[in-house]
This record gives C-alpha cells, structure tokens and sequence, in this order.
C-alpha cells in the first residue's frame, strides 16, 4: 500500500482506540506471517496481535510499546508513524475530562513496582 493511501486510510479512520488501522489486511498482503515477525523481531505473537487490533492497553508501555510498533511496522512495510500516532492519541488524556480526574487507562505493569522499590 503507498504511502498516500496509508495516510488516507488512516485518516478516514475515527476515534483512537476503536478504530483499527488495516494493518491484519496489510500484513496478509505482504505474504508476512506473524510467525515470522515473532522470530525476526522476538516479539511475543501476542503482542503483535495486539498490535494488529489496536488493543494498546494490553502492551507493556513505555518504550516497549514504541518499539514494538517500530518493528512491526518494519517486518511488514506498513509506515511506523502511523500506528504510533494512533498509539499516541490512544495514549493522549482525554481533553474533555474534568480536572483531577483520573486517566481510565492502566498504568504500565512495570510502573506498580518503580514506587516500591
């Protein structure tokens, strides 16, 4: 898929979680399995398939998550930015929400230890 088309596609796309980018589509297309991405890139296939779905609450976050999208992204030709601004927006608080309200997204898993030492 050309460039133009992914970002047009992108854009016809609302919402930054409830939409899915057509990466599954595109992948296929690549003749890429996920099999493959996983022992090329040591991710888990389970990660890849959440990142597939846009079910970016169920990554590890921080820099995991960016990177993981990044190889992905690479092993199957598809333009890294634009999954990552769909990660960013999903990542993004609310505008709307009121002030001191709290994020509905979890916290990265790694974070519930940081503050225990």
């Amino acid at each position: 898929m050309s460039r133009k088309k992914q970002v047009q596609s992108a854009k016809n796309l609302s919402g930054a979680a409830s939409a899915v980018l057509p990466l599954k589509a595109h992948r296929q297309r690549a003749g890429v399995t996920l099999e493959q991405i996983s022992e090329a890139t040591k991710i888990s296939r389970r990660f890849l398939e959440v990142i597939e779905d846009a079910r970016f609450a169920e990554l590890p976050g921080g820099v995991f998550s960016t990177s993981y999208i990044r190889q992905y992204a690479c092993a199957t030709g598809y333009d890294a930015e634009l999954i990552l601004e769909r990660y960013r927006l999903w990542c993004a608080p609310a505008a709307d929400a009121p002030e001191g309200a709290e994020n509905a997204q979890e916290a990265p898993k790694w974070g519930r230890f940081a503050l225990f030492g």
